[in-house]
């Protein structure tokens, strides 16, 4: 939980209230010209029944438009913010080329776990990195990952040197601190890093903070 009085990209949780997430729900009754009674949304919402809400978030609210008839599922993973998220930055940012390996953090996570799909897609070697063995079990299988660790049972510095042997072409960082540390040092050469998350870091105090820890920026003047 974040103290309220905190800024960030989204409300703090308010204790003994419900918590609120990423939803589809349908609107029943609006006064706002941008949405009518029936139209289907995703919003960041007070997990409940029924809501009244007196402001839209406009970067946070989405009007659904489900011209194939998917289930409603996948508007909050695969084809919503997710899959969003995944598919711009991969593409507009790390560029992925055939032959490449691929180091994907939080791999089994809502954006990571598309992005290791897309790569695979690409032609690339992608491994990931999760929190539990269960987590690699399915990277491994469902998600077709090339290869994987436990970080709770290795630490990225021994399993990135085995996996990648030959360096890491692009880094999508979804945690940040040890693991972005270690992979700075098996990057290989030109390689990308795209910048996702950081979500080891976000409960931390300044002070417990990792840091970036193994990075030299060079400036060439012509």
């Amino acid at each position: 939980m974040r103290d309220a009085s905190v800024e960030s990209y989204t409300p703090a949780y308010e204790l003994d209230g419900p918590v609120t997430a990423l939803i589809v729900a349908k609107v029943l009754k609006s006064d706002n010209p941008q949405f009518s009674a029936g139209d289907l949304i995703t919003a960041l919402l007070l997990i409940e029944e029924y809501s009244v809400v007196s402001t839209v978030e406009p970067q946070l609210t989405t009007k659904i438009r489900n011209p194939y008839n998917l289930d409603l599922k996948h508007y909050l993973g695969a084809v919503g913010m997710p899959g969003l998220t995944a598919y711009a930055s991969l593409y507009g940012h790390g560029k992925p080329v055939k032959g490449e390996t691929v180091f994907v953090s939080a791999a089994s996570g809502a954006v990571g776990q598309i992005v290791g799909q897309l790569v695979k897609r690409e032609g690339c070697t992608v491994i990931g990195s999760v929190g539990s063995d269960d987590k690699l079990k399915c990277i491994l299988g469902e998600l077709g990952f090339d290869g994987g660790f436990n970080y709770n049972k290795e630490s990225a510095f021994e399993a990135l040197p085995r996996l990648a042997p030959r360096g890491i072409n692009l880094y999508y960082d979804n945690v940040g601190g040890e693991q972005l540390d270690a992979a700075l040092v098996n990057m290989a050469n030109f390689g990308r890093i795209v910048v996702c998350g950081m979500v080891s870091q976000y409960s931390l105090s300044e002070s417990e903070r990792y840091g970036v820890k193994n990075l030299v920026v060079f400036r060439r003047k012509d």
